[in-house]
């Protein structure tokens, strides 16, 4: 019998199973009530990481999410240290792939690629209407993107492309390749590729 796209999904979300014998403890997804031990799961357990509270400016390091893995197996938050866990899994395979440690814009990618992943996961669980699995998705979403560097405003953007544009004396649309190459990692990360295309192809149509 072919699996149910229920069952597919919920085990894209929930990740690996328990140990044989292991006690239940509603799969990891917030608000499940685990019949051996008749306790409820902890709901909503999304603390900013130990760095500060809010988004990160600076780039989380590998060692950094290991020592916090650490704290929240100590603290028993279940949402945490299967999210840290699954992040330092894909850190791995991308060094693995690398054949070395990465870099802060490496680091970055690899924190966006597990955005991106989740923001799928919720998709599908909306679209098949499972709360229960959506609310799971958005805290561990809320935990990756809090290790992603703030976000630049638009007008932070535009002045540190006016800055590159003056630096490498950019008179219009057909230095365009120059600027960016200059620019983008500035903005690693922190604005997407395209709103910088589109500040410096306007500012350059401007010079």
């Amino acid at each position: 019998m072919a699996p149910s796209p229920d069952g597919d999904l919920a085990r894209r979300i929930r990740g690996p199973s328990r140990p044989r014998g292991a006690p239940w403890n509603g799969g990891g997804l917030p608000g499940l009530r685990g019949p051996e031990s008749g306790k409820t799961v902890p709901s909503g357990r999304r603390s900013s990481p130990a760095r500060g509270a809010g988004i990160i400016n600076l780039m989380v390091s590998r060692s950094e999410l290991e020592a916090e893995l650490r704290q929240a197996m100590r603290s028993g938050d279940d949402v945490r240290k299967r999210t840290l866990r699954m992040l330092l899994s894909a850190i791995k395979l991308a060094e693995v792939e690398k054949r070395g440690p990465l870099d802060d814009a490496g680091m970055t990618a690899v924190l966006q690629k597990e955005v991106r992943t989740r923001l799928e996961s919720l998709a599908d669980a909306e679209k098949a209407r499972r709360e229960d699995l959506a609310a799971a998705v958005r805290a561990e979403l809320a935990i990756v993107q809090a290790y992603l560097p703030e976000p630049l405003p638009p007008e932070r953007l535009e002045a540190l492309a006016r800055q590159v544009i003056a630096a490498t004396g950019a008179r219009g649309p057909q230095d365009m390749g120059k600027v960016m190459k200059e620019l983008m990692p500035q903005v690693q990360g922190r604005a997407d590729g395209k709103a910088v295309g589109d500040t410096v192809r306007r500012l350059l149509a401007q010079a």
